[in-house]
């Protein structure tokens, strides 16, 4: 039998809104100074054509400005969820935060992709990326969030198992995964609704009695951890009328968190 999750109560509800004010503020203040020396690095990086004839610094430089470019890009995007979130009342994560933000969810996903690529790169982690050709086009929301916290968790715990197989001596070599991150589409009884998988050969879900635990404000696996980035994600996918889950793979050792919503609006796409 599972047992049941206590009620939270006032008192808990009051601290975890408390702990998450302040840390909006310190987000807020560690973007804003990121945007800062990010923009100063772009103005700082040296020009190609100041050095004609040297191609391979050429290349280097362009591809020293599009990894800087994405950076940039992810910064902005936070800093518009936390100052709109901030200054309207709404909460961290809301849709309705994002109504300005045109970008598609197929845009969002291959962006959070860019994002996490060189630390997955530095694991030894593979990143594949598959989009259905009818949810790729639809409004992303706030679900950028959703997306870059569950690809950050798959890496941590492809990480964790790295680790445990080197402290077991099982493996003294260079560290190896695969994530996985879907959109895909459903549609049951005239009703279309998007699939967001991010699937990983982790450590695998936490073994709770109430799976939905790890949904709870608070709740992580990792000293450091805040216990942030799921609870968020629950809110923006149940402010979307949406579901979402994280669960141990059945194909193998891994876990899948899924995130399943009814299928947001197509964006018209202007000038992109």
């Amino acid at each position: 039998m599972r047992r049941r999750r206590p009620a939270v109560t006032a008192e808990r509800a009051g601290e975890s809104s408390d702990r998450l004010t302040a840390v909006v503020h310190e987000i807020r203040n560690l973007v804003d100074g990121s945007l800062r020396w990010v923009t100063i690095a772009e103005r700082d990086l040296p020009k190609a054509s100041d050095h004609p004839g040297d191609d391979a610094l050429t290349e280097e430089l362009e591809r020293t400005r599009k990894q800087l470019e994405t950076v940039r890009l992810a910064l902005v995007q936070m800093n518009e969820i936390v100052r709109t979130s901030a200054g309207a009342g709404l909460a961290l994560g809301s849709p309705a935060m994002s109504a300005a933000s045109r970008i598609s969810l197929g845009e969002a996903l291959d962006h959070a992709v860019d994002v996490v690529r060189p630390r997955a790169s530095s694991l030894g982690v593979e990143l594949t990326l598959t989009i259905d050709e009818r949810a790729g086009p639809r409004a992303a929301g706030a679900c950028y969030s959703v997306m870059l916290n569950a690809l950050h968790n798959a890496l941590d715990s492809i990480e964790a198992r790295i680790a445990r197989e080197r402290a077991s001596k099982a493996s003294a070599g260079p560290g190896s995964g695969l994530v996985s991150a879907r959109l895909g589409w459903i549609e049951r009884g005239g009703i279309h609704r998007v699939v967001l998988e991010v699937i990983d050969d982790g450590v695998g879900a936490p073994e709770l009695d109430d799976p939905g635990e790890v949904f709870d404000p608070g709740f992580s696996r990792r000293e450091d951890g805040q216990g942030i980035g799921l609870a968020l994600s629950r809110q923006i996918v149940l402010e979307l009328g949406g579901r979402i889950e994280l669960a141990n793979r059945t194909d193998g050792p891994g876990a899948v968190l899924r995130a399943v919503f009814p299928a947001p609006a197509v964006i018209e796409i202007e000038s992109r």
